[in-house]
């Protein structure tokens, strides 16, 4: 049992620095239309630039979820093994 909190602290922790890691994004997401808005990029380019910034950010999106799921099952797990 012991690992298993061991091992959701572990996952809690990820959990934290992919919110970071997201927030760091939108971040650069943000900064980069802004710019490209004052430097009046045309908007099909603006598109290409913010949209693999976008992949960036739904992919971190996507292991962060995965993470979300561990952190579930772990919890189960956990009350689980508390009833036996």
């Amino acid at each position: 049992m012991t690992s298993i909190l061991r091992t959701v602290d572990d996952i809690r922790t990820q959990l934290t620095r992919k919110e970071d890691e997201i927030l760091q994004v939108q971040r650069r997401i943000d900064d980069c239309e802004k710019e490209m808005k004052a430097d009046k990029v045309p908007w099909e380019i603006r598109i290409q630039h913010l949209g693999l910034l976008q992949e960036e950010k739904n992919h971190l999106r996507q292991q962060q979820t995965a993470l979300l799921r561990e952190r579930m099952f772990l919890s189960i797990l956990l009350r689980c093994s508390c009833l036996i």
